[in-house]
């Protein structure tokens, strides 16, 4: 079975950000490109399926990258955290309800923002993932 480079799919992801975002931008505004833009590279660059495994994503984490170890143990690489819609949603729920609850405890609140803008950064954070997950299919 042929694996694609990390080269392969940085390639085939950076075209598919560039296609998506000019798109977004032709019909909504430079807001939603960006919050699409801004949710791509996030997921891209420090929430990668391959966070299952010490990658470069998980080594982008640098001192923090602990952090993901119990991810590692529990999920098996190209296994549940590859599939392009739990593979996203396990590691917003892994990062997400750790910072929930510190926001709970310490009464923290998040700046109001559109929900059309956070869906939009939502569908970049996801898109990532299809991306590897397609590549990886090829």
């Amino acid at each position: 079975m042929f694996i694609p480079s990390g080269k392969t799919h940085d390639l085939v992801s950076f075209g598919v950000l560039l296609v998506i975002s000019f798109f977004i931008l032709d019909r909504f505004s430079k807001l939603e490109a960006g919050g699409f833009a801004l949710g791509f590279l996030v997921s891209f660059f420090l929430f990668s399926p391959d966070l299952d495994s010490r990658s470069a994503s998980y080594r982008r984490w640098g001192a923090l990258r602990f952090f993901w170890l119990p991810y590692i143990f529990v999920f098996r690489h190209r296994g549940l955290s590859h599939n392009p819609i739990l593979g996203p949603l396990s590691r917003l729920i892994y990062v997400g309800l750790p910072l929930y609850l510190i926001s709970v405890k310490y009464d923290l609140r998040l700046p109001a923002f559109s929900i059309e803008l956070g869906l939009f950064f939502l569908l970049g954070f996801w898109v990532p993932a299809v991306v590897h997950w397609a590549v990886d299919k090829i």
